[in-house]
């Protein structure tokens, strides 16, 4: 028998429901402008890096690549809401970023080529894209939301983009390669391990990709992918998201006082340096602010 389970009022004091592997991914003030400054409808229309709108690109011709038997070139070039077209149509921030753009989009066949091979190389299976889930963790009073990437009979794959970056040079910009890592990253290993829980216990992979290599992380070559040793990840997520939760609970549903229990890294916003507070809109970063000044004057 299962216990019907809500989510606790100190969320939606906030106008929070769920929390997200994501969320847990973001610094703390990072967090506190995403989801408690701002509104759904303004993260919607936050500016986007190429690498983003090419990694959703990627992911979505290689899961109907896979998934639904579609032909590369119609995924690419034919259908009316082509890869090529969405790409077309994202607006770049800046130079670099349309350099950037461009390079990764040259590179697109490859990319998914590389994919495509690291799949190949798992158990044969049917797979599905995009299944949603909704997991409850035990010690934290709402339930996590996700998307899963490719789900199998007996597996779970999240694919990684390794893109490169661009760097300007007398004749314009060129692009410098990056490698796939040796390990998985360790946020990576969060997101699986809900994944993996969420579906009952299915094999969770990593596979990063670039144009020209790829990597395959599994049971088979990664302890820490061992659903034995998943629980440990688990854990360490439902810790971050606890954390957050006492600090919702202490607030009471006040922004206010929610600013005081979060300490902001104004030398990082003020130098812009991450692409986060660089791309962010002054009339975003100046309304953070006000939470700040008028929590402490």
């Amino acid at each position: 028998m299962n216990d019907l389970r809500i989510t606790d009022p100190l969320y939606k004091k906030f106008g929070l429901e769920y929390a997200s592997v994501s969320q847990n991914k973001l610094t703390e003030d990072k967090r506190f402008l995403m989801y408690i400054v701002l509104t759904p409808e303004e993260r919607l229309k936050l500016p986007k890096r190429s690498h983003f709108t090419m990694g959703n690109v990627i992911h979505t011709v290689v899961q109907k690549k896979v998934c639904k038997n579609e032909s590369l070139k119609d995924l690419l070039l034919n259908k009316e809401k082509s890869a090529f077209k969405t790409i077309k149509a994202e607006k770049s921030i800046d130079e670099k970023d349309k350099a950037k753009r461009y390079y990764m989009a040259k590179n697109i066949k490859n990319i998914v080529k590389q994919f495509e091979q690291g799949l190949d190389s798992l158990p044969k299976q049917k797979w599905n894209y995009e299944t949603e889930y909704a997991c409850w963790l035990d010690g934290v009073n709402t339930y996590f939301k996700m998307f899963i990437d490719l789900e199998g009979d007996t597996h779970i794959v999240d694919l990684k983009n390794i893109f490169g970056s661009v760097v300007k040079t007398k004749r314009g910009y060129s692009y410098t390669k990056r490698a796939v890592p040796t390990v998985p990253f360790h946020s990576d290993l969060m997101q699986v391990a809900a994944y993996s829980k969420a579906t009952g216990g299915k094999k969770p992979v990593l596979i990063y990709a670039n144009h020209f290599e790829h990597k395959v992380f599994d049971e088979r070559n990664c302890e820490d992918l061992k659903l034995e040793n998943l629980q440990f990840y688990l854990n360490e997520l439902v810790t971050y998201q606890q954390i957050w939760e006492q600090k919702l609970k202490m607030a009471n549903g006040n922004p206010y006082v929610l600013a005081k229990l979060i300490r902001p890294d104004f030398s990082d916003i003020r130098k812009k340096q991450d692409p986060f507070w660089a791309d962010m809109p002054n009339e975003y970063i100046n309304r953070f602010y006000r939470y700040y000044i008028n929590a402490n004057g």
